[in-house]
């Protein structure tokens, strides 16, 4: 049973081959964060691969204790140019 995504299964389609994936983490998804590849260990948990690093471990603090309004839409226009970005890559 799925509780919520973030505790049962963070991309619970990702073994559909022509979805794209979305991460507000660094991972291995389509569209996610692009941190340092040098400073982060890869570790799988969920159904999710997830990068430990320095900027996704205050990420997650984000996530549980929201900061301001300017770092929020902060996090708003990096995800617009990931989305970006990963467009151009097609």
């Amino acid at each position: 049973r799925y509780i919520d995504g973030g505790f049962t299964s963070m991309q619970p389609c990702a073994f559909w081959k022509d979805s794209i994936t979305i991460s507000t983490f660094s991972s291995q998804q389509d569209i996610c964060p692009r941190d340092c590849p040098a400073i982060f260990h890869d570790f799988r948990m969920f159904n999710f691969s997830f990068q430990f690093s320095l900027e996704n471990i205050t990420r997650m603090t984000h996530a549980l204790f929201p900061p301001d309004l300017v770092i929020l839409q902060g996090y708003y226009y990096r995800g617009y140019d990931d989305a970006v970005s990963y467009l151009r890559r097609l």
